[in-house]
Protein backbone atom coordinates (compact mmCIF):
# COMPACT_ATOMS: atom_id res chain seq x y z
CA UNK A 1 0.00 0.00 0.00
CA UNK A 2 3.00 2.49 0.86
CA UNK A 3 4.09 1.47 -2.49
CA UNK A 4 1.37 2.73 -4.40
CA UNK A 5 0.72 5.91 -2.15
CA UNK A 6 4.18 6.46 -3.52
CA UNK A 7 4.04 6.03 -6.97
CA UNK A 8 0.35 8.14 -6.78
CA UNK A 9 2.57 10.98 -4.91
CA UNK A 10 4.74 10.46 -7.76
CA UNK A 11 2.20 10.93 -10.66
CA UNK A 12 0.47 14.25 -8.73
CA UNK A 13 4.00 16.07 -8.30
CA UNK A 14 4.22 14.81 -12.31
CA UNK A 15 1.17 16.60 -13.57
CA UNK A 16 2.02 19.60 -11.55
CA UNK A 17 5.50 19.77 -13.04
CA UNK A 18 3.35 19.48 -16.45
CA UNK A 19 1.16 21.92 -15.66
CA UNK A 20 3.99 24.17 -14.73
CA UNK A 21 6.53 23.50 -17.99
CA UNK A 22 2.97 23.94 -19.94
CA UNK A 23 4.10 27.51 -19.88
CA UNK A 24 7.59 26.99 -21.43
CA UNK A 25 7.05 26.04 -24.89
CA UNK A 26 9.29 24.10 -27.46
CA UNK A 27 9.60 24.12 -31.08
CA UNK A 28 8.81 20.54 -31.40
CA UNK A 29 5.83 19.13 -31.06
CA UNK A 30 4.42 17.19 -28.07
CA UNK A 31 4.43 13.78 -29.97
CA UNK A 32 7.76 14.77 -30.89
CA UNK A 33 9.44 15.56 -27.44
CA UNK A 34 7.81 12.58 -25.86
CA UNK A 35 8.85 10.30 -28.49
CA UNK A 36 12.40 11.68 -28.08
CA UNK A 37 11.87 11.71 -24.41
CA UNK A 38 11.36 7.60 -24.74
CA UNK A 39 14.05 7.51 -27.18
CA UNK A 40 16.56 8.99 -24.64
CA UNK A 41 15.42 6.62 -22.07
CA UNK A 42 16.40 3.98 -24.23
CA UNK A 43 19.99 5.02 -25.25
CA UNK A 44 20.47 5.72 -21.23
CA UNK A 45 19.54 2.13 -20.66
CA UNK A 46 21.96 1.07 -22.98
CA UNK A 47 24.64 3.00 -21.31
CA UNK A 48 23.26 3.10 -17.67
CA UNK A 49 22.66 -1.17 -17.37
CA UNK A 50 25.66 -3.54 -18.06
CA UNK A 51 23.67 -6.34 -17.70
CA UNK A 52 22.18 -6.86 -21.44
CA UNK A 53 19.61 -9.11 -20.31
CA UNK A 54 18.31 -6.39 -17.78
CA UNK A 55 18.82 -3.73 -20.44
CA UNK A 56 16.82 -5.38 -23.17
CA UNK A 57 14.01 -5.94 -20.45
CA UNK A 58 13.86 -2.47 -19.29
CA UNK A 59 14.20 -1.06 -23.10
CA UNK A 60 11.20 -3.37 -23.87
CA UNK A 61 9.32 -1.71 -20.60
CA UNK A 62 10.24 1.23 -22.55
CA UNK A 63 8.17 0.36 -25.62
CA UNK A 64 5.44 -1.12 -23.87
CA UNK A 65 4.96 2.52 -22.01
CA UNK A 66 5.14 4.23 -25.57
CA UNK A 67 2.34 1.86 -26.54
CA UNK A 68 0.32 2.88 -23.17
CA UNK A 69 0.68 6.49 -24.25
CA UNK A 70 -0.16 5.81 -28.06
CA UNK A 71 -3.34 3.91 -26.71
CA UNK A 72 -4.35 7.05 -24.41
CA UNK A 73 -4.02 9.35 -27.15
CA UNK A 74 -6.16 7.33 -29.42
CA UNK A 75 -8.41 7.20 -26.55
CA UNK A 76 -8.47 11.01 -25.48
CA UNK A 77 -9.27 11.92 -29.36
CA UNK A 78 -12.30 9.34 -29.56
CA UNK A 79 -13.73 10.56 -26.27
CA UNK A 80 -13.32 14.28 -27.57
CA UNK A 81 -14.82 13.51 -30.80
CA UNK A 82 -17.61 11.67 -28.29
CA UNK A 83 -18.47 14.80 -26.20
CA UNK A 84 -19.01 16.39 -29.73
CA UNK A 85 -21.36 14.73 -30.58
CA UNK A 86 -23.14 14.57 -27.47
CA UNK A 87 -22.75 18.35 -27.26
CA UNK A 88 -24.45 18.91 -30.36
CA UNK A 89 -27.65 16.53 -29.60
CA UNK A 90 -29.59 19.00 -27.22
CA UNK A 91 -31.78 16.26 -26.96
CA UNK A 92 -29.23 13.51 -25.28
CA UNK A 93 -31.32 11.78 -22.02
CA UNK A 94 -29.35 12.46 -19.09
CA UNK A 95 -28.42 8.19 -18.74
CA UNK A 96 -26.42 8.80 -22.38
CA UNK A 97 -24.20 11.63 -20.22
CA UNK A 98 -24.18 9.30 -17.33
CA UNK A 99 -22.78 6.35 -19.01
CA UNK A 100 -20.18 8.57 -20.96
CA UNK A 101 -18.64 10.13 -17.95
CA UNK A 102 -19.01 6.95 -15.92
CA UNK A 103 -17.14 5.12 -19.32
CA UNK A 104 -14.17 8.15 -19.10
CA UNK A 105 -13.64 7.72 -15.76
CA UNK A 106 -13.43 4.02 -15.70
CA UNK A 107 -10.81 4.86 -18.75
CA UNK A 108 -8.61 7.31 -17.11
CA UNK A 109 -8.55 5.06 -14.51
CA UNK A 110 -7.50 2.11 -16.92
CA UNK A 111 -5.20 3.78 -18.11
CA UNK A 112 -3.25 5.60 -15.04
CA UNK A 113 -3.22 1.68 -13.92
CA UNK A 114 -1.29 0.95 -17.05
CA UNK A 115 1.16 3.78 -16.96
CA UNK A 116 2.06 2.96 -13.37
CA UNK A 117 2.10 -1.28 -13.38
CA UNK A 118 4.54 -0.46 -16.64
CA UNK A 119 6.57 2.50 -14.48
CA UNK A 120 6.87 -0.03 -11.46
CA UNK A 121 7.96 -3.22 -13.39
CA UNK A 122 10.82 -0.49 -15.17
CA UNK A 123 12.14 0.66 -11.58
CA UNK A 124 11.81 -3.17 -10.15
CA UNK A 125 14.05 -4.29 -13.18
CA UNK A 126 16.61 -1.63 -12.78
CA UNK A 127 18.98 -1.91 -9.32
CA UNK A 128 18.69 1.60 -7.52
CA UNK A 129 21.57 2.90 -8.73
CA UNK A 130 20.77 2.47 -11.91
CA UNK A 131 16.91 3.90 -11.11
CA UNK A 132 18.72 6.64 -9.29
CA UNK A 133 20.63 7.60 -13.01
CA UNK A 134 17.31 6.93 -15.70
CA UNK A 135 14.36 8.32 -12.67
CA UNK A 136 15.19 12.54 -14.19
CA UNK A 137 15.23 11.52 -17.68
CA UNK A 138 12.01 8.95 -16.80
CA UNK A 139 9.73 11.52 -15.00
CA UNK A 140 10.93 14.29 -17.97
CA UNK A 141 9.83 11.82 -20.46
CA UNK A 142 6.60 10.67 -18.69
CA UNK A 143 5.29 14.37 -18.44
CA UNK A 144 6.55 14.78 -22.00
CA UNK A 145 4.36 11.74 -22.99
CA UNK A 146 0.84 13.17 -21.05
CA UNK A 147 1.37 16.58 -21.74
CA UNK A 148 1.24 14.70 -25.88
CA UNK A 149 -1.93 12.22 -24.99
CA UNK A 150 -3.51 15.65 -23.58
CA UNK A 151 -2.58 18.08 -26.90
Amino acid sequence: MQFSRRILGILMVMAAALALSACAGSDQSPEDDARQGFEDIKASINTVVSDPERAAAATALVDEQVRNFEEIAQVVESRQAAYRKLAADYNTPRSELDAALAAVRQSVRDNQRKVADTHRELVGTLTAEEWDELNKQTSKALQQAIAAARS
